[in-house]
């Protein structure tokens, strides 16, 4: 392979906040930092990033800081929250989509509509919102589609 992409996590410091998502107060939230690099011929290193992240030991979501790390520590526990967005990928959001234009389709409709709301039930409201019509709708699509072939 001429390219090759590899990532890794690195753990960083445990930092007290209080979780915007669960309203759990006072939890470890464990920082790390994903880092990714673009190896060429798989020694020298092309590009790397580094993605910092905070996530909440009580509902397991991961949240993408504001403000740097060192900066949230210097504030108090009740409003460190507010810094931080909780992080949605790329793949739970293509899932949601995909499955809000294909739910009209019988039984594959339904498929893709309830892999994406099972991936997108501890998501972002609008998320799971389009992801419970969709699978709504593919139900409504694939009851209607086989009444009618029967």
């Amino acid at each position: 392979m001429l390219v090759h992409a590899t990532s890794e996590k690195k753990l960083g410091p445990v930092i007290p906040v209080n979780c915007p998502s669960c309203l759990e107060e006072n939890v470890d939230g464990q920082s790390y930092a994903m880092v990714d690099t673009v190896l060429l011929l798989m020694l020298i290193p092309m590009h790397t990033r580094a993605t910092i992240y905070l996530s909440c030991p009580k509902c397991k979501r991961t949240f993408k800081p504001l403000i740097p790390l060192s900066e949230i520590s210097d504030h108090p526990i009740a409003v460190r929250g507010q810094y931080l967005r909780e992080h949605v990928s790329i793949i739970q959001i293509l899932l949601g989509i995909l499955a809000f234009f294909l739910c009209w389709i019988p039984v594959l409709g339904v498929v893709i509509a309830a892999i994406a709301l099972l991936v997108n039930w501890q998501a972002s409201t609008w998320l799971k919102v389009i992801s419970t019509i969709a699978t709504v709708v593919g139900f409504a699509s694939t009851g209607i589609f086989l009444l009618l072939s029967a």
